[in-house]
């Protein structure tokens, strides 16, 4: 668990909640995605990890937006990511060079 956030790799903020579900989003410059819950006053680090196909692509965070159907979407260097808040992982989709389309 991260216990504080160093603001000098913190580019990217996103609140979304409300009073009872409250939300931040932090996006980093190589920490991966931070997500900072209010009700439980703890930061949750989301991580590429190697092994785990259902972790962040690349722990360099470009955007954080929210799709018109709710979902959380992460833009990285190394490709899109969608978070599920249901199993609290993401689906990664990367650059298809060759039709200019995400696969």
């Amino acid at each position: 668990m991260v216990t504080y956030v160093s603001t000098k790799y913190v580019p990217i903020w996103y609140r979304r909640g409300t009073a009872l579900l409250p939300k931040m989003w932090i996006g980093t410059r190589g920490g991966g995605l931070i997500r900072y819950d209010r009700n439980l006053d703890a930061f949750i680090q989301y991580a590429h990890e190697n092994n785990n196909p259902k972790s962040l692509s690349i722990n360099q965070i470009e955007c954080i937006f929210e799709s018109d159907q709710h979902m959380l979407c992460i833009d990285t260097s190394n490709g899109l990511n969608k978070y599920n808040r249901e199993t609290d992982n993401s689906t990664k989709y990367y650059p298809d060079e060759k039709n200019h389309n995400l696969k």
